[in-house]
């Protein structure tokens, strides 16, 4: 059974291995695990660098392990380097020549897209927009207006709480996310609880 370590950023999890170029966040470097088996069933990845070393030995050996630096970390963290590392067959260079127009600052821009989002909940219509009251934090009504809308909070008929996240996905071999602003309901004590 694999060990347990305790990360700081992700509780207790399985016991994970990589190379210390992929342990300190960095993005492209090439993924290389080795195989679990039953006598070592532990999660092991190198870089591609590292990887070299390893097959011009053909495999570890006490001496080549000397040669690199292998840190602890969790399996959840092993899987962000992956994520980060993984070698995909298009890059961000590739991407560069695209071409696309923002709708906030309605200006064009080059290269991938990584931001997307609503300016309003679905339910919010161009007719709300009329009704859309000045000062969120100014309403007699115990700090919320009835109808309200801005970048990050909507009201809707003093019945109806929404405000914007943003889910933020990683772009494998990179070390970018793809960030996506989405609105979700909420009721009005937790609205009140989080302005």
């Amino acid at each position: 059974m694999p060990d347990i370590v305790n990360c700081d950023g992700h509780g207790e999890s399985e016991a994970a291995f990589v190379c210390s170029h992929m342990a300190a966040g960095a993005a492209g470097l090439g993924f290389n695990p080795a195989e679990p088996t039953e006598e070592d069933p532990s999660l092991e990845a190198w870089c591609d660098d590292c990887n070299l070393i390893f097959e011009a030995n053909n495999g570890w050996t006490e001496e080549t392990e000397q040669l690199i630096e292998i840190r602890l970390v969790c399996s959840r963290c092993y899987e962000l380097c992956r994520i980060r590392n993984l070698r995909t067959g298009v890059s961000f260079e590739d991407l560069s020549s695209l071409r696309w127009k923002c709708g906030t600052c309605e200006e064009w821009h080059y290269g991938p897209c990584l931001d997307f989002g609503y300016h309003s909940p679905l339910y919010w219509t161009s007719e709300n927009d009329e009704a859309n009251e000045i000062g969120f934090f100014d309403s007699p009504k115990e700090g919320l207006p009835t109808m309200f809308l801005d970048e990050d909070i909507c009201v809707m008929d003093g019945e109806h709480y929404f405000v914007r996240g943003i889910i933020q996905l990683p772009i494998i071999g990179t070390d970018q996310t793809l960030r996506w602003g989405v609105w979700g309901s909420l009721s009005r004590e937790n609205l009140k609880g989080c302005c």
